[in-house]
């Protein structure tokens, strides 16, 4: 799992490439919660390379979520597609969190 960041003036954008499981979930959400904690206003998750995300993944995206709720920070998911897309569905996550087609469909500020 890697996590690459991008600051823009409204948020902050954490894009994942690789796979979130029992063994990359608990830095993935140790990198996101620092990410949380600094000033941004907001946090969106870019989910266009994760290639697998089990329970453990889903979770850790659960707990930034209510992080982000308990800081009154915007958070959202991007990218979703293939497995991963089926897997927030089936987890009923796609109904709960905010999910956008593109990184550009997220505007913290509104």
């Amino acid at each position: 799992m890697e996590l690459t960041v991008l600051r823009e003036p409204t948020h902050t954008i954490a894009a994942v490439t690789g796979r979130i499981d029992t063994t990359t979930a608990a830095d993935f959400e140790k990198q996101c919660m620092e990410l949380l904690a600094s000033d941004t206003p907001g946090l969106l998750l870019d989910c266009a390379r994760i290639d697998y995300i089990s329970s453990a993944g889903l979770r850790s995206v659960l707990v930034l979520a209510k992080q982000a709720a308990a800081s009154s920070k915007a958070f959202g998911l991007c990218g979703l597609s293939g497995m991963v897309a089926d897997v927030f569905a089936l987890a009923g996550f796609d109904q709960v969190l905010p999910v956008y087609t593109a990184a550009a469909d997220f505007h913290p500020e509104e």
